[in-house]
């Protein structure tokens, strides 16, 4: 601000602003009700004064919803990626990997999840993959009446492919005693039609399976807004 005094020009440095109580307050406007509740800014926002104790931590949040989009394509994005942004560190960008991934990985404890029609597989399947730039191949494992039990993250490949070992998938369906499995994985371009590769991973997999009293249930492919199944 320039303010003037007769002939003279005094300089009046202008107020630094006022960053107390900050964090406190958006931590209320989202944790302050019965239900967390809050923008896509916010909520990263609040996520990164875990990883930067000080300072105002909304630009770096609104680069991030900026640069990819929307909280899901800040979700999606690699380490190196989100390291590309102005300020975020190793150590950011591992928290935000680590905390997409959990509420991937868990879902709400009252919901109760159902994989029996297309619809349910293409919204949930869909939600996972359809926003991903390289692919990556999921395990859902089922009960005998469809409810999913856990979801596995098989293999984070490129946009060529990607590949898992026969150990990953039997440790995932072992370990919470699933009666069937959904395959699923993603074509980052879009295109509808399976691999070579695509069905012979199924039968191998279909195969496998049945050695553990288990069976493959579906192999699905996402591409874009929809799932094909590969047979």
């Amino acid at each position: 601000m320039i303010d003037n005094v007769g002939d003279d020009v005094l300089i009046v440095p202008s107020p630094k602003p006022d960053h107390s109580g900050h964090r406190e307050r958006i931590r209320a406007r989202v944790y302050g009700g019965e239900l967390p509740c809050g923008t896509d800014d916010e909520l990263l926002e609040v996520l990164l004064f875990y990883a930067i104790p000080r300072g105002d931590t909304r630009p770096m949040a609104e680069e991030l919803i900026n640069r990819f989009g929307s909280l899901r394509g800040v979700a999606n994005a690699t380490k190196e990626q989100l390291m590309s942004v102005k300020g975020v560190g190793e150590k950011t960008a591992i928290l935000i990997q680590t905390a997409c991934l959990m509420a991937r990985k868990t879902p709400m404890p009252e919901e109760t999840v159902y994989l029996n029609t297309y619809e349910e597989k293409c919204d949930f399947f869909c939600n996972l993959l359809s926003s991903l730039p390289h692919e990556e191949v999921w395990a859902a494992s089922l009960s005998e009446k469809g409810q999913l039990l856990d979801i596995t993250r098989l293999s984070r490949g490129t946009k060529a492919g990607a590949r898992f070992s026969h150990r990953t998938i039997l440790n995932a369906v072992l370990s919470c005693g699933a009666a069937a499995v959904i395959l699923a994985h993603n074509h980052p371009d879009g295109s509808a039609r399976p691999s070579a590769d695509d069905i012979l991973t199924t039968r191998a997999v279909s195969d496998l399976l049945s050695r553990v009293a288990c069976r493959l249930e579906e192999h699905v492919v996402v591409c874009g807004d929809k799932i094909i199944t590969v047979r």
